[in-house]
């Protein structure tokens, strides 16, 4: 019987149960112990692999917090907005649809963590700041015909910066990215204002 060309393979998925398994054991001992207390050996020995191993999946203690796999979330979800949206209205849309698959206890663990240690706040909105580029790059492919190079740089530089405003604002989750596109849908009102 010929593989299912949609299932990912059995190296794939065990690979996956390896990470899952080191993700999850990594969140636990930070709950129980603390993030500045909990070291790579120690997540290593308690998802049963080896430290070389750990470090194949997760670049450090810190990548295991972040990775949420939250790129890969957001382009599917963006690939399957129709072409005819407006690029923004699409954007809006897949940040909905990919928040909505990543929303689980672990995820919720996963933000307190954020919330509380001044590092991953700083990191997690890094990644944050390069997962939006790549996507509002993805969405300027899927114009056409495509945007000059200087059109797609400023459009990618004003939306990844009005997000990261928005969350640096306090708003969270598509809350901020629904304020944040909102007002580049208004053509910057305040741009115009007279002072």
């Amino acid at each position: 019987m010929p593989a299912d060309p949609g299932r990912p393979g059995l190296r794939e998925r065990k690979k996956a149960q390896i990470r899952d398994r080191i993700r999850a054991e990594g969140l636990r001992l930070f709950a129980e112990q603390g993030y500045a207390a909990t070291t790579t050996d120690q997540i290593a020995a308690a998802a049963d692999v080896s430290p070389s191993t750990f470090f194949r999946y997760f670049a450090g203690k810190e990548r295991v917090v972040l990775a949420d796999d939250l790129e890969a979330i957001m382009l599917a979800a963006l690939a399957e907005q129709p072409d005819h949206l407006p690029p923004l209205t699409a954007f809006r849309r897949a940040v909905d649809a990919g928040l909505a698959r990543v929303g689980n206890e672990e995820e919720e663990q996963r933000r307190r963590l954020v919330d509380t240690v001044p590092e991953l706040r700083q990191a997690q909105l890094d990644e944050l700041a390069r997962v939006v580029t790549v996507l509002a790059e993805a969405l300027v492919a899927r114009l056409r015909p495509g945007p000059d190079d200087f059109e797609a740089r400023v459009f990618t530089g004003a939306l990844t910066g009005a997000i990261l405003a928005a969350i640096r604002s306090g708003a969270t989750g598509s809350t901020a990215v629904t304020r944040a596109v909102g007002y580049l849908e208004t053509g910057f009102p305040l741009a115009g204002r007279a002072s």
